[in-house]
C-alpha cells in the first residue's frame, strides 16, 4: 500500500481498498508498512469503543483513535454506521476515512454518518496536512445556531487540506477558512452540501494554487442567506465543475481585509448557477477568468465593482430575468466573448449588458435573443469594442453614451437594430 502521506491520495485509497475491506467486516485495527519500513496502522473507531447506533455518544472513541493515530502515520477509519458526535474532532497531519469507494453522496447517504449535536463549535477542525474522505456530516434539520460567530461544519485551520467524497447537511456554514489560517494548496472535490443556513464554502488566504472540483451547494428549501461559494485572497485558484442552486449569491468574490488577506486571481470553468438571486458578484480588484458556464439567475448574473478588476468571460450561457445580465459598475478590463444571452420573458427596460464604468470593454461574437435591448455603453467607459455580434431584438442593439474623448470600434454586428 502506498504511503498515505504521498501526494496521490486517490492511488492510496484504491490500493487500500482490499485491506480496508477486511477491516470494515472485522472491526479491528490492522498493521501495514510504509515505504520507509515504519508501521502504519488503520485504526477502526469501533475498536476504540464507537457504537454507531446514533444514540450512544461516540465522541470519546473518535478522540482516542485520532490521538493514537496522530504522529504515527496511522489512518482513522469509521465503518458505515451513524455516530453521535458532541465535540469538535481535531485532525492534524493525518487522514480520516469512511467509505473507501463507491456510493456518491447524492440523493441518499451510502456512507458513515457523523451526527453532529454541538452547534457552538465546528464538527471537524482540519489542522495542517489533514485529509477527510468518504464521510457525511449531518446536523439536525431544525438546529438552532448561535447568533454570534456560528461555526462551520469543517474549519480549515492549516495548510494542505484535502477533502473528498464528503456530504454536509443542514450546517450553518459548510467549509470555512479559520480566522488567521492559511490553507494553501487546498484540494476540495466531490462534495455535496445540502441546505446550508448561510454560506456553503469560504476559502481565503490560500496562497498556493488551490483546486476545487465537483462541489454542489443545493438549497432545495429556503434560499441560503449567504453565498454558495465565497472567496477572499486566493492565488492562482482553479475552480471547476461547481454548482450553486437557490442561493442569494452563487459566487461571491470580496477583498479579504484581514492581515494576510487580499484579492482573488484564478479561473472558473463549468461553474454554474440555477435559481440564485445573483450569479457571480465581484467586489474588489480581482482577476477572474470565467468560461463554459451556465448562469441562470433571478437578477444580475455577473456584477462587477472594482476599479482595478479584470474579468474575462467566454463561451457561457447567461439567462437573467430581472436586471442587466452583466453589470459593470466599475472595472479596469471586461472582455465578453462567444456568449449567449437569453431571458425567460421580455424585459425591455434592462439591457443585457450595461457598462457604467470600464477602462477597456469588449463584446465580441456573442448572441442576444429578442427579449431585451443589447449593450449599453455608459459615460464612464473609456475604450470599447463591440463587434461581430448577433442581436435578434427590434430594440436598440447598442446604446452609446460614451463621451467624445472615449474611443470605440462598433462594427460588423448583425440584427434588425444593429449598426456599425
Amino acid at each position: 500500500m502506498d504511503d498515505f502521506r504521498a501526494n496521490h491520495r486517490r492511488a492510496f485509497l484504491r490500493n487500500a481498498a482490499m485491506t480496508a475491506g477486511g477491516l470494515l467486516l472485522a472491526g479491528t485495527a490492522d498493521a501495514a508498512t510504509t515505504a520507509d519500513g515504519k508501521p502504519a496502522e488503520i485504526l477502526n473507531v469501533q475498536s476504540f469503543g464507537a457504537v454507531g447506533d446514533g444514540k450512544h455518544d461516540d465522541t470519546s472513541a473518535f478522540e482516542r483513535a485520532i490521538k493514537q493515530a496522530r504522529g504515527s502515520g496511522a489512518t482513522v477509519m469509521a465503518p458505515r454506521a451513524v455516530y453521535r458526535i458532541t465535540r469538535p474532532l481535531h485532525l492534524s497531519n493525518q487522514l480520516m476515512v469512511g467509505q473507501i469507494a463507491g456510493g456518491w453522496a447524492a440523493d441518499s447517504i451510502p456512507m458513515p454518518i457523523l451526527q453532529i449535536e454541538q452547534v457552538d463549535s465546528p464538527a471537524i477542525v482540519m489542522e495542517a496536512f489533514s485529509s477527510l474522505h468518504g464521510l457525511a456530516i449531518v446536523y439536525p434539520v431544525n438546529a438552532t445556531f448561535p447568533s454570534k460567530n456560528p461555526p462551520p461544519a469543517i474549519s480549515l485551520a492549516g495548510g494542505g487540506p484535502t477533502i473528498s467524497s464528503v456530504r454536509i447537511q443542514y450546517a450553518y456554514d459548510g467549509i470555512i477558512t479559520a480566522p488567521g489560517a492559511t490553507p494553501g494548496r487546498s484540494r476540495l472535490f466531490d462534495i455535496f452540501m445540502v441546505e446550508p443556513h448561510h454560506t456553503g464554502l469560504y476559502l481565503t488566504r490560500s496562497y498556493d494554487v488551490s483546486q476545487l472540483h465537483n462541489i454542489e451547494i443545493w438549497c432545495n428549501g429556503a434560499m441560503a442567506t449567504g453565498a454558495g461559494f465565497q472567496f477572499g485572497r486566493n492565488d492562482d485558484c482553479a475552480l471547476t465543475d461547481l454548482f450553486a442552486f437557490n442561493c442569494q449569491i452563487g459566487y461571491l468574490f470580496e477583498t479579504d481585509k484581514q492581515p494576510g488577506g487580499g484579492t482573488f486571481y484564478g479561473s472558473l470553468s463549468n461553474c454554474s448557477t440555477d435559481f440564485c438571486s445573483r450569479g457571480c458578484v465581484i467586489r474588489g480588484d480581482h482577476r477572474i477568468n470565467l468560461s463554459t458556464s451556465d448562469l441562470v439567475d433571478h437578477f444580475t448574473s455577473l456584477d462587477i465593482d472594482g476599479s482595478e478588476a479584470s474579468v474575462r468571460m467566454s463561451n457561457c450561457h447567461i439567462q437573467t430575468n430581472g436586471s442587466p445580465a452583466v453589470l459593470s459598475r466599475s472595472c479596469a478590463n471586461l472582455s465578453i466573448n462567444n456568449c449567449w444571452f437569453t431571458r425567460a420573458f421580455p424585459k425591455s427596460e434592462h439591457h443585457f449588458i450595461r457598462a457604467d464604468h470600464c477602462g477597456s470593454f469588449t463584446v465580441t461574437s456573442c448572441q442576444f435573443d429578442a427579449s431585451s435591448p443589447g449593450v449599453l455603453l455608459g459615460s464612464g467607459v473609456k475604450r470599447a469594442v463591440v463587434a461581430n455580434n448577433i442581436f435578434e431584438s427590434q430594440q436598440p442593439a447598442i446604446t452609446n453614451q460614451m463621451p467624445p474623448s472615449a474611443r470605440s470600434a462598433i462594427q460588423n454586428n448583425i440584427g434588425p437594430s444593429a449598426a456599425s
